[in-house]
């Protein structure tokens, strides 16, 4: 990292221009040599890593509705979050989990900014998996055990929705 000996900026050094023994930035070598000031460079687009944990986590939630949620009662077997009866709560949260975990890839992979609708996007299906999955496990019938798997959908989707807020605390606010 150098400093631009005219303005004092910080210029990385693929940016620095030697110019007659000094370090200028672009837009000060263009104005010594008489030149309009170049357009700035675009962003490189990075994987964001809020997106990226956030879909990890939300993969954890996802995989976590695969095995039985209940040693005894009607989720014992394979994928049966995935049905609808006799509780559509472990239905919902695992379309939740999906949908909140795919977006989030997604944003993360595509790289730039994602902004507000980005992070609502799969924020609030985050919300909706953590909620949905506390709500089948509070709904339950005194009698049925569950397993550690509707603890893990509840872990991935709270985290999740923790990294939604905050990212939505930190995000300025726009007049």
């Amino acid at each position: 990292m150098e400093t631009c000996e005219v303005c004092g900026r910080p210029v990385c050094l693929d940016c620095a221009i030697p110019f007659r023994g000094r370090v200028l930035c672009r837009e000060d070598a263009a104005g010594e040599l008489g030149e309009p000031t170049p357009p700035p460079r675009p962003a490189e687009r990075r994987p964001r890593r809020v997106e990226l944990i956030a879909a990890a986590l939300m993969g954890v939630a996802t995989l976590a509705t695969v095995p039985p949620w209940e040693r005894f009662g009607s989720l014992t077997g394979v994928l049966s979050a995935w049905k609808a009866e006799p509780d559509a709560w472990p239905l919902v949260a695992a379309i939740a989990a999906v949908a909140s975990g795919a977006v989030a890839l997604w944003l993360s992979l595509r790289g730039g900014r994602s902004g507000l609708p980005g992070l609502t996007a799969w924020g609030i299906p985050a919300l909706l998996a953590a909620v949905a999955t506390g709500r089948a496990i509070l709904g339950a019938p005194d009698y049925v055990d569950h397993t550690v798997a509707p603890y893990l959908t509840m872990l991935g989707a709270s985290g999740a929705t923790i990294l939604a807020l905050t990212r939505l605390l930190r995000t300025p606010s726009r007049p």
